[in-house]
């Protein structure tokens, strides 16, 4: 992870770096995953899992993030009609409910900027996550679905 952010730091292409943290890590693991990517100077963002937000979001401030992404998909199961079990991380609508209660539960416990990130499909979905204390969004999945989406979103909440 150190050898990895010094690189990308001398590129001169990166802004910032964001560190995606696994669902099973534990306090001490985002510590340690956040500390090693503070071998760069750049803005370092953890992407906290949405169903652990809360338990890491200190350790990773007290390691030196500069802010906070709530949160990363968590990870699901379904049978594909092959018979076999595929697992990966969900996406879509439902999930701007679990990304809005880890927003409002990491929000009390750190002095970070927090980006709001899970489920966002529409301008209000946006508006919810920086209503309850997010300063940025972050979109994924929805740029697929509706492209005009982040377009919107820079002429609806600047």
């Amino acid at each position: 992870m150190a050898r990895t952010a010094r690189a990308l730091e001398t590129t001169g292409a990166v802004a910032g770096l964001e560190v995606g943290l696994p669902e099973d890590a534990s306090p001490a693991d985002a510590a340690g995953l956040v500390t090693a990517a503070r071998e760069s100077e750049l803005p370092l963002l953890a992407r906290l899992p949405l169903a652990r937000a809360a338990d890491l979001a200190a350790a990773c401030v007290e390691a030196g993030a500069d802010a906070l992404v709530v949160g990363a998909p968590p990870v699901g199961s379904a049978l594909h009609p092959s018979g076999q079990i595929v697992t990966g991380r969900l996406y879509g609508p439902a999930m701007h409910a679990l990304a809005l209660r880890a927003l409002l539960a990491v929000r009390p416990l750190v002095d970070v900027p927090l980006v709001g990130c899970g489920g966002i499909h529409a301008v209000a979905d946006a508006r919810t996550l920086l209503g309850a204390g997010a300063i940025a969004v972050q979109v994924d999945s929805a740029i697929f679905t509706d492209p005009s989406l982040l377009g919107r979103l820079a002429e609806t909440l600047d």
